[in-house]
């Protein structure tokens, strides 16, 4: 296992260049082996004529796949794994709000959160409402505005809920980017900041500020952050233990030269690597690190970049990489993705009626 002290890793992957940072990845000069993608099954769930094929978050769980409709975003779909046949849907019409992410625990709880008010509701699966948390507004004594979605879900150990989160302002100083809230005295607290080299410069704002939050395969917490080729693991926030997680195409990540338009922030996102969410494998005991390559800059939305995986063993050791520039693949796939026993499963486009949503599973070699 590579663990990375945080001192030396000032010195080791991180240069200043001016008034700017560049975050370099010294690792990148290592040995490159590019893994082969293989196609074990193609998925299909129908859709009723009033759902799209898009959704904002997905979750396996136990013996179904679990859908939250874009099209309806108060409507959780559960398909039978075997099948892929619509078992139910969860309808939450009595909410005054839009659901934006959720986490099923069991069928008794199950998390919904909102974040166009900071609220996270439990409910069952007869879709009474079981309680509700109110999150503090986002300010200066709360420096954390929690993002529910796939890549970074709303997680619970010890009867307590965590969500990675963002803040605002830049250089990203003494923000936190964990919130913790006990589900017991719906207490709230707030954990860890930034690491170097958020808090040295200028990153532009939400997209390279994203805090991607899951699980490891023994029950840690792991973080990975856009402009950061580390992946970071804590059990319980208090020690913090590094280790390399980055693409060996990437050369170097750079912040941005002072404060700049909106317009040339989004290009220097864009126009530059970074990394996504960590999306843990437990049939095969492996994690995958998403990355995105550059795009020329548009002013057009949606716009998307191109994808990539770094695969590390349970270990966090490097075992290769793979494009993800599958034929057909929906630009929106990173909302959607899972993995199953067939492998990782990646959302490809529906065809204009869109009568149903189609996954391919793929394994690597």
């Amino acid at each position: 296992m590579r663990k990375i002290n945080n001192l030396l890793l000032i010195v080791i992957l991180t240069t200043a260049c001016a008034s700017r940072v560049c975050n370099t990845n010294d690792m990148s000069e290592g040995s490159y082996r590019k893994l082969n993608l293989y196609l074990t099954d193609t998925l299909t769930f129908p859709l009723d004529s009033i759902t799209s094929s898009m959704t904002l978050m997905s979750q396996k769980f136990k013996d179904y796949y679990t859908f939250l409709s874009f099209s309806h975003p108060k409507r959780i779909h559960f398909y039978n794994e075997v099948e892929q046949k619509l078992v139910y849907s969860l309808h939450v019409d009595d909410l005054d709000y839009n659901v934006s992410g959720y986490f099923i625990q069991s069928l008794d709880s199950i998390f919904l959160f909102s974040y166009e008010n900071n609220t996270i509701t439990m409910i069952n699966s007869q879709e009474k409402i079981l309680d509700r948390w109110e999150l503090p507004p986002f300010g200066q004594d709360y420096l954390n505005a929690p993002k529910v979605m796939t890549g970074r879900p709303l997680l619970i150990k010890n009867g307590k809920l965590y969500s990675g989160g963002i803040g605002t302002g830049e250089p990203p100083v003494n923000q936190k980017i964990i919130t913790e809230i006990d589900t017991d005295t719906k207490k709230v607290k707030t954990h860890l900041e930034y690491p170097y080299p958020y808090n040295r410069s200028n990153w532009g704002g939400s997209y390279f500020r994203y805090v991607y939050f899951t699980k490891s395969l023994d029950d840690n917490f792991l973080i990975s952050f856009p402009a950061s080729h580390l992946i970071y693991e804590t059990n319980n926030f208090e020690e913090l233990i590094s280790h390399y997680g980055g693409s060996l195409k990437i050369k170097s990540i750079n912040s941005l030269n002072g404060a700049l338009s909106k317009e040339k922030r989004v290009a220097h996102y864009q126009t530059n690597y970074s990394y996504r969410s960590i999306i843990t494998d437990p049939y095969r005991n492996v994690y995958y690190r998403i990355y995105e390559e550059p795009i020329e800059f548009t002013e057009s939305a949606p716009w998307y970049k191109p994808c990539g995986a770094i695969v590390l063993d349970e270990n966090f050791e490097y075992i290769g990489e793979f494009d993800l520039k599958i034929e057909n693949i929906s630009p929106s796939w990173h909302y959607s993705a899972f993995v199953s026993q067939k492998g990782l499963c990646v959302q490809i486009n529906s065809d204009k009626e869109e009568k149903d949503m189609r996954f391919v599973a793929l394994i690597f070699n």
